[in-house]
């Protein structure tokens, strides 16, 4: 045995770093930079000229503070290895299958073995390394691998990945377009351009086909956000981790919720996101500051402790952190949080990366990752090339290549949780080895400058993936062979055991890809390859030139960081990062927290912002400003105050309209609009205006706003002037009201005048598209073209590229073809497009408005006195519509003639009662041909005799013992003591003999009550009252065996419930007993139990069933979970006895017993979306036999997520 003999060569040691890439990632490719060929962002050009390793991996050329050199590598000689047979990567000895033996330089922690040996025991799933090192223990009839001119690494670690989406074709080409904002790309924010992903693909095949790519550059695990059983180890899915238990990483790409585009600056009212519950994961893996621009560095401030959830934490590997300061990666190190870098796709994308020398400085552990192939590396080796090319040309060779390597090994392994198991070659760890051939380079260099034609061996758990062919074959039985499949990859014969693995080969799984997939294994440089160059346009075009030398736009006489890449930043006013202003760039500043030292003392954390001021004494505590700014006064600094132009220390801003569309109001403030006027109103809510009378009225320019009011009862109609306490929010990029706390109905008349403009002019992009969004606006001869989102989004489409969406009012029956003389609605932008919504069918209008009907069809007023009576149109007239008024007799008086004016639907005037009579009145309206009328009673104490008109309804039920109400219309206000006389003819039910009218009441309650079973008459009518109406009931009995749908919640997100009450006489067993939800109009449903045999229901009690992501406050008053529970408003319920086969058969022999019914088969309608169902009228049961039409007269609804009743036997009477 040869003596081992041991040098030191020093080199940084990875201290700590992370990134990552984008969350939809774009589609740029090609080097933007003139002066430097594609290449030299490819790799190739890293690391010492001679193939050896960088000796000090810091700044040797001056220009700024020098790094100190980090710890040191070892480099232990071992033996010198033979040649491998000419044209072999490495000799093969062969023998058993259960140990393995591989010769070669080993990279083991800060070790490189030269000529040394790692023995792996092949005999479990995830075989692991018993040996590494010079003088390996007798290993008789071991197979042996001999490779003299190749080094073994641990498999690399992609720590981030977007999986799903990289089946669809090459990146995308975004030319010279660079963006300050992940959201910027998805979205189309801020006048970019959106970058189209083509949609995810989460087939286990087209997962498996992609991590081919990655098995094939010698990758073993990912954080991929999708997975499939087999090949590259899922370490974020607990179900494809291949064997690995301790890997629990909890992804998230939107941990703010702001999946719609959310831009924030001062404020963190995001809509929703991840709580305190993702740290409870050993890893928290979340995209924060994917940008360069103050609203990326809000999402780390808003997750760090300034938000509603503090989650940058030890176990936080932060995705991407470009857009944090020096003091916010300090709290990272502080903190012992990861970074995840990916910085091809940061480059492609915002033409700069994280500060990763800053992170590396403070001691932040960084790991890489591709992040996606649209806009980042193929696989991890490109993604290694990237940062070699920005260490050798952009940041002075800083990193040692050992430094790099361990970014996607070791280092990957820490931000991942895994690193106890996988990530480094050592005794105990599970052999998850990738062996590459060095071709001249040094040790990690092979690594970090290799491609996938130097890839020899990839094994996972010590079983072959893929390699040499010469390889595969020694450690394959021969009768597996055949599932590790021959192919060519850059020249070499190579075999990949996918089959064998996944029990498909390659091209079963690509029949499975429904997308165009990239290449497997792209030799050199891949086609299309995003570049790593930085470039920004009008900023940092050039590259590394003479006078620039780092390539960063700043000539080196005037850089502060003349050898480090550290270019203007909107995050810093658009200059050099310095935080701690001492004049050194932070990417040069030993402490960039701290002037004037060379090691950072740490993270203050009583003045998180930096700015030298207490956080206690600091009127703005989470964002730096020495200046304490207070415009209004109130205590709350400028840049952090929701509303800088008002006193809102109570929590209210009282402002305009124009102060929330012209974004001077911070979304999350609660705000007052007072003397606004509802330009439309509907389902989903009501858009506003400044009235053009109104004092604060400047322009109908940004005079408009929608407020989003879905389930929220008795909203304001159209031309009503309001008082609104609500809170400025943004739903897909639009700036609008939510949260509605107060509306005062102040007056109501005429809705404003709707602004006419072009289809082209109203257009995202347009040249009133902006200004008019929230505005009544009108386009005039328009076509219908295409109706293909009508059905499944509710909207068409005009000629020139306006939708019409029916968000406020039902659209039917348009066909592709159809002209409208004009089309009325508020303006709206959701997803990406203006669109006009409608307040009304008849906003829509095909032609002149012709006259209607009477807005009441009978009108009572008092003698002497006046009542206003409204005549409608069929639509909104066009011009000016003069309506001629005639009455019937001198009883009466108004008008001659009213005009609807332009714009408006209806007129309303005044009617005088002059003379009490018996017989009513008529008012005769005309409009062309067209003619209308009304009844006016006119009436005083006397006159007319009062009398009941009407009794309803006709027929009625109730159950013994229950109360059910009859409604008498009297057919003149009731005079004081008016008393009405009823007479019930049968047994079976009780009502009051009189019942007194309140005084000016038109309508009056009788009770009737059950008392046995059988039918009786009930007449209602006044004292010697001839032929008075009468109605039926029906009284029933109670089966002893009685379930009902007793309440149905329909909330946000999953806050889905459904109550059962019993509402027999006896207690019900409820093991037979459950619920079937039937989605849209499907035939068949989903079953769930609910409870066991013997589980008994007494009489009057409830049981909850809720969705089991319910909130907190639902699911507190929950008895059973069940992911069955998610109705979305279109879908029904059957509840029923179950015949045993846990299905819905009432129409079999001996079938289901169905007890009652919520919604009505076969039906698709959104009769109970976002709404609180309570039932009050036990009877008549809905679904007896099956399902019948939804009686919503058996309920009492409330508002969206309305859970006051829930849990409780009590409930409210129908009206």
């Amino acid at each position: 045995m040869n003596r081992a003999t041991l040098r030191i060569l020093t080199a940084l040691a990875v201290l700590t770093l992370a990134a990552c890439g984008p969350e939809n990632p774009s589609d740029n490719n090609g080097d933007n930079n003139p002066t430097v060929d594609a290449g030299d962002g490819d790799g190739g050009g890293g690391g010492d000229p001679d193939g050896g390793e960088d000796p000090d991996g810091g700044d040797t050329d001056g220009g700024g503070p020098i790094d100190p050199p980090g710890p040191s590598i070892e480099v232990v000689s071992c033996e010198t290895l033979p040649a491998a047979p000419a044209g072999a990567l490495c000799g093969v000895e062969a023998g058993s299958a259960d140990t393995l033996v591989i010769k070669a330089d080993i990279l083991s922690g800060n070790k490189v073995y030269e000529g040394g040996t790692v023995v792996i025991d092949r005999t479990s799933e995830n075989g692991e390394v018993t040996y590494v090192g010079c003088t390996p223990p007798a290993t008789a009839g071991a197979t042996v691998l001999t490779c003299a001119d190749a080094v073994l690494s641990p498999g690399l670690l992609n720590a981030h990945d977007h999986i799903t989406f990289n089946n669809n074709g090459a990146p995308r080409d975004h030319g010279d377009e660079r963006f300050d904002h992940r959201h910027d790309w998805r979205t189309g924010k801020r006048g970019h351009n959106r970058i189209s992903s083509g949609g995810g693909d989460s087939k286990t095949e087209s997962v498996l086909y992609s991590e081919l790519r990655h098995i094939f550059a010698g990758t073993t695990s990912i954080a991929g956000s999708g997975s499939g059983p087999g090949l590259a180890r899922n370490l974020d899915r607990s179900t494809s981790t291949g064997g690995l238990s301790e890997a629990d990483v909890d992804y998230s790409t939107f941990p703010l919720g702001d999946t719609s585009g959310t831009l924030r600056t001062g404020d963190c009212d995001y809509r929703g996101g991840d709580d305190a519950d993702s740290l409870n994961s050993a890893i928290f893996l979340p995209h924060i500051a994917e940008g360069i621009d103050p609203e990326a560095n809000n999402e780390f401030r808003c997750l760090s402790g300034a938000g509603e959830f503090d989650l940058i934490a030890e176990n936080t590997s932060v995705i991407h952190g470009i857009g944090l300061t020096a003091n916010d990666i300090a709290l990272m190190a502080q903190r012992g949080s990861k970074l995840v870098w990916s910085p091809r796709s940061n480059i492609d994308l915002y033409g700069q990366t994280a500060d990763v020398l800053t992170y590396r400085r403070q001691g932040v552990t960084i790991a890489m990752g591709t992040d996606w192939l649209l806009s980042g590396s193929a696989n991890m080796l490109r993604e290694l090339a990237c940062a070699d090319y920005l260490n050798t040309n952009h940041y002075d060779d800083a990193f040692s290549d050992y430094e790099l390597w361990r970014m996607a090994t070791i280092d990957a392994s820490v931000a991942l949780g895994i690193d106890s198991r996988i990530g480094d070659i050592a005794v105990g760890k599970v052999a998850d080895l990738a062996l590459f051939a060095k071709d001249g380079e040094s040790a990690h260099g092979a690594i970090v400058r290799g491609g996938v034609e130097t890839v020899g061996l990839v094994l996972r758990g010590g079983q072959p993936l893929y390699g040499a062919g010469a390889l595969i074959e020694a450690l394959v039985p021969a009768a597996d062979l055949t599932k590790c499949e021959e192919i060519d990859i850059c020249g070499n014969a190579q075999r990949a055991c996918i089959e064998l693995d996944v029990d498909k080969n390659i091209a079963a799984l690509r029949a499975e890809v429904s997308g165009t997939p990239y290449d497997l294994a792209p030799c050199g440089v891949p086609a299309d390859e995003p570049s790593c160059v930085p470039f920004r346009l009008d900023e940092y075009e050039d590259g590394v030139t003479a006078t620039d030398g780092d390539g960063d736009g700043i000539a080196d006489a005037a850089d502060i960081c003349p050898t480090i890449f550290n270019p203007n930043t909107p995050l810093s006013n658009n200059a050099q990062p310095d935080f701690d202003s001492d004049g050194d760039g932070d990417s040069c500043d030993l402490c960039a927290t701290e002037a004037g030292v060379s090691q950072c003392a740490g993270f203050d954390p009583n003045d998180r912002d930096g700015d030298g001021l207490a956080n206690d004494a600091d009127n703005c505590p989470g964002i730096s400003n020495a200046d304490q700014a207070d415009g209004d006064g109130d205590g709350i600094g400028d840049l952090c105050d929701g509303c800088p132009i008002d006193d809102n220390s109570d929590g209210t801003c009282d402002i305009t309209i124009y102060d929330i569309k012209q974004d001077r109001i911070a979304v999350g403030q609660t705000v007052k609009l007072s003397g606004v006027v509802v330009s439309a109103s509907g389902s989903d809510g009501i858009f506003l205006q400044v009235p053009a009378t109104s004092p604060d009225f400047t322009s109908v320019d940004f005079s408009g706003v929608f407020v989003f009011g879905r389930g929220n009862e008795n909203l304001p109609a159209a031309g009503d002037v309001i008082d609104i306490v609500a809170k400025v929010s943004t739903f897909s990029d639009q700036v609008q009201l939510q949260d509605i706390a107060t509306i005062d109905v102040t007056s109501s008349g005429d809705r404003p005048a709707p602004v006419t403009e072009t289809v082209a002019n109203l257009l995202n992009g347009g040249s009133r598209g902006v200004a008019l969004e929230g505005v009544l606006v009108r386009v005039d001869d328009v076509t219908v073209s295409s109706i293909d989102n009508l059905a499944d989004n509710g909207e068409f489409e005009l000629t020139g590229g306006l939708f019409v969406d029916n968000a406020l009012t039902p659209i039917e029956g348009v066909q592709v073809g159809d002209t409208y003389q004009a089309i009325v609605g508020g303006l709206s932008f959701r997803f990406g497009e203006n669109r006009i919504e409608p307040g009304a069918p008849n906003d829509l209008i095909t032609g002149p408005a012709s006259l209607d009907a009477f807005a009441m069809p009978q009108v009572t007023v008092e003698e002497g006195t006046t009542q206003s009576v409204t005549v409608n149109l069929t639509g909104f007239a066009l011009t000016d519509r003069e309506i001629t008024l005639a009455y019937s007799s001198a009883a009466i008086s108004g008008p001659a003639s009213v005009t609807v004016p332009q714009g408006q639907g209806s007129v309303a005037f005044d009617v005088t009662g002059v003379t009490a009579g018996e017989t009513a009145q008529t008012i005769t309206a005309t409009l062309g041909a067209d003619t209308a009328t009304t009844s006016v009673s006119v009436y005083n104490d006397t006159i007319p005799t009062r009398a009941v008109s009407a009794l309803s309804p006709s027929s009625a039920n109730a159950s013994v013992g229950a109360t059910t109400n009859l409604v008498a219309t009297l057919n003149a206000p009731a005079p004081a003591g008016f008393v009405l006389e009823v007479t019930v003819t049968g047994a079976a039910a009780t009502a009051p003999a009189t019942v007194t009218a309140m005084t000016g009441a038109l309508e009056v309650m009788i009770p009737v009550t059950g008392a046995s079973m059988g039918q009786v008459t009930v007449q209602v009518g006044a004292t010697g009252q001839a032929g008075a109406p009468s109605s039926t009931v029906d009284v029933s009995t109670l089966p002893d065996e009685c379930l009902s749908i007793s309440q149905y919640v329909e909330g946000a997100s999953n806050d889905k419930v459904i109550e059962v009450r019993n509402c027999g006489s006896a207690a019900v067993d409820m093991g037979a007993a459950g619920l079937c939800r039937f989605t849209n109009d499907n035939a068949t449903c989903t079953y769930v139990s609910l409870g066991n045999a013997g589980d008994m229901l007494a009489t009057g009690d409830v049981v909850v069933l809720c969705n089991g992501s319910s909130a907190a406050g639902i699911k507190a008053l929950c008895d059973k979970e069940s992911g069955t529970i998610n109705h979305n408003g279109n879908d029904s319920y059957a509840l029923l006895l179950d015949d045993g086969d846990g299905g819905y058969d009432p129409a079999s022999p001996g079938g289901d017993t169905v007890l009652d019914a919520f919604g009505t088969a076969g039906s698709a309608d959104d009769f109970a979306k976002d709404i609180t169902y309570t039932r009050c009228n036990d009877t008549p049961f809905d679904g007896v036999g099956d399902f019948t039409a939804f009686l919503a007269a058996n309920y009492v609804s409330a508002g969206q997520g309305d859970i006051t009743d829930l849990g409780s036997a009590t409930k409210t009477a129908c009206p």
